[in-house]
C-alpha cells in the first residue's frame, strides 16, 4: 500500500545496473508497465550533461558502499517524453560488497521548468539593466549598496568589490548627503518616488561628477520596506554647458550695459517696412 499509493517511483537495480524492480509508477513516470522497465536503467537517462554526475554519484556509491547526495536527472520515457527527477539511492552492502543500489526518484519538472522561466527572466533584466546607460541600484534601508550594474560602477568611478557594500555618505559631502537622506527618508514615510537633482558624487580618483537621482521604495513580499531601489544618471556634461551659457550670457549683459552705443533687437519686418 505504501509503495503503490507514493507520488515517487522506487526502484532497485544490481552492480552493473540493472533493474530487478520498478514500483508501479513507472506507468506516470515513464509512460510503461514496471516490467516493461526492468533494463539497464540507463537507457532511460537523456544525453543532458547534467546525467554525468548521477552516473558518477551511483558509481561511487556501488564502489564505496556509502550513500552519496541526492543528485538530478533528466529521463526520457518510452514514449519520448522527457521529465526532470531527483534521485535519491542507498547501496546495499553484503559482506563488504555492494549487490545492489535501491532508491527514489521525485518528479521535479514543474519545479525545474519554474527555475528556467525564472532564470530567463533574470537574464533579460540582467541585459536591459547592463544595456542602458543610466545606473541601477539598490541598497539596503541604511544605504548601502546590495546591487548595481556596471553603469553605475563607471560612474562612481570605484572597482565593484569595493562599492558593494559601501554607504551612500562615503562618497559625498556631508551636505549632499544630508540632502539624500531627507529625500530617501520621504521616500520611506510616504512610498512614493522622489528624484534628487545635482548630487555630488567624489569618485576614487578625487574627480567629482553631477548626477541626478531618481528612486523608490523596496518592500518584502508582506509590504515590509527592505531598501530602496533607482536610477543613476551622469549630468556633468549638462551641468557644465548650463554654466558655460551662463558664463556667456553674464560676460554679453557685461558688455551691452558698458558700452556707449544704443544696442537694440528689432524683428525681421521691420528691415523692409
Amino acid at each position: 500500500d505504501i509503495i503503490e499509493h507514493s507520488s515517487n517511483l522506487l526502484y532497485s537495480h544490481t552492480a552493473d545496473q540493472v533493474l530487478t524492480y520498478m514500483s508501479p509508477q513507472t506507468r506516470e513516470y515513464l509512460d510503461c508497465e514496471p516490467d516493461e522497465a526492468l533494463g539497464r536503467w540507463t537507457e532511460f537517462v537523456t544525453d543532458h550533461p547534467v546525467n554525468k554526475e548521477g552516473f558518477l554519484r551511483t558509481q561511487r556509491a556501488i564502489d564505496t558502499g556509502v550513500r552519496q547526495p541526492p543528485y538530478e536527472l533528466e529521463l526520457i520515457g518510452k514514449k519520448g517524453r522527457k521529465i526532470w527527477v531527483e534521485a535519491s539511492e542507498s547501496p546495499v552492502v553484503r559482506d563488504g560488497k555492494t549487490i545492489a543500489i535501491v532508491g527514489a526518484v521525485t518528479d521535479i519538472t514543474a519545479r525545474k521548468k519554474a527555475e528556467t522561466a525564472l532564470q530567463e527572466s533574470e537574464e533579460k533584466y540582467r541585459t536591459i539593466l547592463e544595456s542602458i546607460e543610466e545606473g541601477y541600484f539598490e541598497v539596503d534601508l541604511a544605504g548601502n549598496f546590495t546591487f548595481f550594474n556596471d553603469p553605475l560602477h563607471k560612474i562612481m568611478g570605484y572597482p565593484k568589490d569595493e562599492l558593494l557594500g559601501m554607504n551612500n555618505r562615503a562618497f559625498t559631502t556631508p551636505e549632499t548627503a544630508k540632502r539624500m537622506y531627507q529625500t530617501f527618508n520621504e521616500v520611506y514615510r510616504t512610498g512614493k518616488p522622489a528624484l534628487l537633482n545635482d548630487y555630488e558624487v567624489i569618485r576614487k580618483d578625487g574627480s567629482v561628477v553631477a548626477v541626478s537621482i531618481s528612486t523608490s521604495l523596496m518592500l518584502d513580499p508582506n509590504g515590509q520596506p527592505i531598501g530602496f531601489r533607482g536610477l543613476v544618471r551622469d549630468i556633468t556634461e549638462r551641468k557644465l554647458s548650463e554654466k558655460a551659457l551662463k558664463d556667456s550670457e553674464l560676460r554679453y549683459r557685461l558688455l551691452a550695459d558698458n558700452v556707449s552705443d544704443i544696442i537694440c533687437i528689432t524683428d525681421w519686418n521691420l528691415l523692409f517696412t
